[in-house]
């Protein structure tokens, strides 16, 4: 509330009460703002994207719900990853964005967890259930993913092995068997690029680079570009756009 002078027909100067008028959304008369606490919320073209998308993979979950029952079923025995990568062999020869949706459909039931807004392109696979894939990873084409958790804005190129550990069937000092040895999950962390044909049997840090052809059998630190047989460091990616 504020006092204003206004001067009257007789010349004579007469103090007037003014009141500031409240926005109806605040209640102290000044405007509100979207990104305040309690403002309404505003969906954004990418928020109903995400929604579309959510829905889409739902149908799509129960159009393969033979497939994800196998799944499941296995899962509860115990026993090998054999319907699963028989179910991924499959659905792995869906071409383009409609096999991307068909495969983030799937996976999203049948593994460890697989985001949204991921991409798994054309002929590659997720062959282990503990396998997890994070928001916005690009698989490229005939990629192979075993126990291996996949970080945020993760690249993998074409033909890109992604193993579980080194020694799936045993070693030279215990001798080689049929049977798969459990040696746990890897990591790429976030923003890590892999190139083409790499493979990758380690963890592999945080923004760091993997050269093509290249074999990752040791841990791979955070901001570091590596590259050949066995990989080994080139320099740190820190700084580097």
């Amino acid at each position: 509330m504020r006092a204003v002078r206004c001067v009257g027909t007789s010349g004579m100067v007469h103090p007037v009460r003014m009141e500031t008028i409240p926005h109806a959304g605040d209640p102290a008369g000044s405007p509100a703002r979207l990104d305040e606490p309690g403002a309404p919320a505003v969906d954004t073209p990418q928020t109903t994207t995400d929604a579309v998308v959510a829905v889409v993979l739902g149908l799509l979950q129960v159009l393969l719900s033979p497939l994800l029952l196998l799944c499941w079923f296995e899962r509860r025995r115990g026993g090998s990853d054999r319907w699963l990568i028989a179910c991924a062999e499959l659905l792995s020869l869906v071409p383009g964005p409609p096999g991307n949706l068909v495969r983030k459909a799937f996976y999203r039931g049948a593994i460890e967890s697989c985001a949204t807004r991921a991409y798994i392109s054309f002929g590659s696979m997720l062959v282990n259930r503990r396998a997890s894939i994070a928001e916005r990873v690009f698989i490229g084409p005939y990629c192979v993913v075993g126990a291996v958790r996949v970080g945020r804005d993760v690249r993998l190129a074409t033909r890109v092995s992604a193993m579980s550990g080194r020694h799936h069937h045993g070693s030279a000092s215990g001798g080689v068997s049929d049977e798969f040895h459990d040696e746990g999950v890897i990591e790429v962390g976030d923003g890590a690029w892999v190139g083409e044909g790499a493979i990758v049997m380690a963890n592999v840090g945080r923004r760091s680079i993997v050269g093509a052809g290249s074999v990752v059998t040791r841990d791979v630190p955070d901001d570091v570009a590596v590259a050949g047989n066995p990989a080994r460091p080139l320099g740190s990616q820190a700084g580097r756009a």
